[in-house]
This record gives structure tokens, C-alpha cells and sequence, in this order.
């Protein structure tokens, strides 16, 4: 949201965007085809982070017992410029 905020980029073009890591550069001539293609990729790599990390919190327990701290380091990192 912040990119379409700043920039005035429309929601379609921005998951088109997504959609360009496997279509390229022409995804973006390819209308909603290419934006449906890119809100699924969005939030399949969504799951993905959220499944990895609960994964991983089942054998560190430190991850469980400090959600709040380890939520916000994670959502910090990276930094960006």
C-alpha cells in the first residue's frame, strides 16, 4: 500500500509486478491475467514465510515465549534505505 500511497502506482500494476519474477516485463501488457497471477504468488509467499517460521518456533522456544520482540525483529529486517 505504501507504494501506491507515495507513488500513485495503481493495485494492478503493482501485482503485476509480482507477477513479472515469472513472466518478465511483459506482464505488464497482460492486463488481470498477469495481476491474478501476481495476488496468488503474493500470498503463497505469505504462507510460506508464515509456515517456515512456525516451523521453526516448534524446536526454538524463544520464538514462542517472546512473540511480540521476535514479531517486530522480523518485521524490521532488512532495513531499508
Amino acid at each position: 500500500m505504501f507504494f501506491r500511497i507515495r507513488n500513485g502506482v495503481p493495485p494492478l500494476r503493482i501485482f503485476q509486478s509480482i507477477a513479472a519474477g515469472l513472466l518478465g516485463r511483459s506482464s505488464s501488457q497482460m492486463g488481470w491475467h498477469s495481476g491474478g497471477l501476481g495476488i496468488l504468488l503474493h500470498y503463497f509467499i505469505a504462507f510460506l514465510i508464515v509456515s517456515i517460521f512456525y516451523a521453526v518456533s516448534r524446536g526454538v522456544p524463544a520464538l514462542r515465549r517472546n512473540t511480540l520482540v521476535v514479531g517486530m525483529l522480523c518485521g524490521a529486517w532488512p532495513p531499508t534505505s
